[in-house]
């Protein structure tokens, strides 16, 4: 036997027309104006009338910087630093006298070395140090110039 039902209606029923409380979104009031004038009232509608009362509009100003644009303090830890000093003195960012390397931060691309690691080369570096970096420097023969 064949069943026969009424298709459900997909139009809201009510007449909130599932917007909750009755006085939402009644009337033209809800359109934001005639045509293609704006879909939504909120926000920039009314900056005329604030330009009219002197106030500030509404909305964002001016130029937004993006994060990337910032500039980090680059810091190396001083273990990986002594790691690197091969390849850098062949990118001749750090020179090498006998035995010791000359390290010039500003040359190396870096801002400041921190204590972290273990150090096997004598080092002179010319930049700014943490105190623990201070320490291990000199105690592998080398020395920090500020």
């Amino acid at each position: 036997m064949v069943v026969r039902r009424a298709k459900k209606s997909r139009r809201p029923r009510s007449r909130t027309r599932s917007w909750g409380f009755g006085k939402r979104h009644r009337g033209k009031g809800n359109r934001g104006g005639a045509g293609e004038s704006g879909t939504g009232k909120r926000g920039q509608h009314n900056v005329s009338y604030y330009y009219a009362k002197g106030i500030k509009p509404l909305g964002r100003h001016g130029i937004r910087v993006s994060r990337r644009d910032i500039k980090k303090d680059v810091a190396i830890n001083i273990g990986e630093l002594d790691l690197q000093l091969d390849r850098l003195a062949a990118e001749k960012k750090v020179t090498k006298d006998g035995s010791t390397y000359l390290v010039n931060l500003s040359t190396a691309g870096y801002d400041k070395v921190l204590g972290s690691g273990e150090v096997a080369h004598k080092i002179k570096l010319t930049g700014k140090a943490s105190a623990g970096a201070i320490e291990k420097i000199k105690a592998a023969g080398g020395e920090v110039v500020a």
